[in-house]
């Protein structure tokens, strides 16, 4: 199947999402009985395609699609938020954010999206404190993640996309690519470990084209029953 080229949402989009409820207006235990929350965490190296193939996983099934990335970015772009510096701080480091702030603005983003039961997450969770931070506030008991998919790419192949792709944000600068390239390294590789060893982890070849990528994924999609109907 043939993907067309996927474009990010709007900062300004992520901002009124972000925005949409405080934290006492979203309740995720309904009084209702509804279908489970499914999330898919796509993981990989920056530049391996996670934002591409969570696209296009979005346009052709019917995901809702959040980016770590992107609602931090989001953050960044309210005048009023009390986390914009710290994270443009981390951002231009090449370092990471803590983990309660992203989990906390995931957390808000998904469970404001009252009529939507499958979610795909890139990059997410990017090491132990992700994890943690998930796990504490019991997300895990609230949200099912049927499995996990990581994407292979050699890592200079990686940096050279990221390069090219360069699309004015703070953390596109050769620099910071190199050092979120380092992080990536020190940070992510005991998060694929854990994966592994229960068995959840699924590697898609990720160095060939976005439409070769997308009809693998597709294929593992439907093996593991999803997606199903929107």
């Amino acid at each position: 199947m043939k993907i067309a080229s996927y474009k990010r949402p709007t900062t300004n989009y992520l901002s009124n999402l972000c925005s949409h409820n405080n934290d006492s207006d979203y309740q995720p235990h309904s009084q209702k009985k509804i279908q489970p929350k499914k999330v898919v965490f796509v993981l990989g190296p920056p530049g391996s395609g996670k934002g591409t193939l969570c696209g296009a996983l979005s346009q052709h099934f019917g995901f809702v699609h959040f980016s770590i990335g992107d609602l931090l970015r989001a953050e960044c772009q309210k005048p009023e938020s009390k986390l914009r510096d710290e994270i443009v701080a981390h951002m231009q480091n090449g370092t990471i954010v803590d983990s309660r702030i992203s989990v906390k603005l995931l957390k808000k983003a998904i469970f404001s999206k009252v009529q939507s039961n499958k979610f795909v997450i890139d990059a997410f969770p990017f090491n132990q404190q992700n994890l943690d931070a998930w796990t504490n506030q019991e997300l895990d008991k609230e949200l099912y993640v049927p499995f996990v998919v990581y994407l292979d790419v050699p890592l200079d192949v990686c940096a050279d996309r990221c390069i090219s792709r360069n699309q004015g944000r703070v953390d596109d600068s050769k620099e910071c690519i190199e050092k979120r390239m380092l992080t990536y390294i020190s940070q992510s590789q005991r998060i694929i470990e854990h994966y592994k060893k229960l068995n959840m982890i699924h590697i898609i070849d990720a160095s060939k084209t976005a439409n070769e990528v997308f009809n693998a994924a597709e294929k593992l999609f439907k093996e593991q029953g999803l997606p199903e109907n929107k």
